[in-house]
């Protein structure tokens, strides 16, 4: 083989990256997910796909899927405010969906932060929230610096536990340039 039939053969392996996004989607609009949620959160695995971090990909469908099935995650993401200041918020999202809900509360934070100069939104009873850098990005979008964080399950263990005490805790910041906006972190 050549490497122009080399080059061709990939062409035609690959997928349009909204129509991806659409055939993503479908499975999510059958179990009640809202459209433009199911388009977000379809959005999100095929982007972290084409950005090189399968780990939280097209994989991760079936699970959420699943998930929602069993009741443990539910379909129609309500976000209710704890407490709320000109800077702050403190959203409870019922179970909601975890790329809903940062979605959500990055685009909360970014308008409080346009407003006042910075921000602080933070989220309990969600579900995995997908790439930190997503939610981290929006606000270097914006052109603010944007901090995006979670909480883990215990699943380290220490060098001289028995058991996991830690989280392998997910992170990225995010900073708004010129081009493409820099973003870095853990499990990002």
């Amino acid at each position: 083989m050549t490497s122009t039939d080399d080059e061709k053969s990939v062409e035609s392996r690959l997928i349009d990256f909204n129509r991806l996004v659409k055939v993503c989607a479908q499975p999510l609009l059958a179990v009640d997910v809202p459209q433009s949620d199911a388009h977000l959160i379809a959005d999100t695995f095929v982007r972290s796909e084409a950005e090189g971090a399968a780990s939280h990909g097209v994989s991760r469908l079936p699970q959420l899927i699943r998930r929602i099935q069993a009741g443990v995650v539910e379909p129609r993401t309500r976000l209710e405010t704890d407490v709320e200041g000109p800077a702050t918020a403190a959203l409870n999202a019922n179970n909601g969906i975890g790329q809903v809900v940062a979605q959500r509360a990055m685009e909360m934070a970014v308008s409080k932060a346009e407003t006042v100069g910075v921000a602080v939104v933070t989220v309990r009873e969600s579900s995995h929230f997908g790439r930190a850098g997503h939610a981290a990005s929006l606000a270097a979008e914006a052109k603010l610096i944007g901090l995006a964080a979670s909480n883990a399950s215990p699943r380290v263990v220490s060098d001289v536990g028995a058991r996991p005490i830690l989280g392998n805790n997910p992170w990225a910041v995010a900073i708004p340039t010129d081009d493409n906006p820099i973003c870095c972190g853990h499990g990002e």
